[in-house]
């Protein structure tokens, strides 16, 4: 699931092994956490 509010891109990133998280970053750093977090697509 994705939003997109004034510039904030939100997502539900998997940041641990089993936990995913709703955190919402500017267009920018999306572009670097995505590389780093699986973004999760099961919710």
């Amino acid at each position: 699931m994705t939003s997109n509010n004034s510039d904030n891109i939100c997502y539900t990133y998997k940041l641990t092994f089993n936990s995913c998280t709703y955190l919402c970053y500017s267009n920018l750093l999306h572009k670097i956490f995505k590389w780093f977090y699986m973004i999760c697509l099961d919710i």
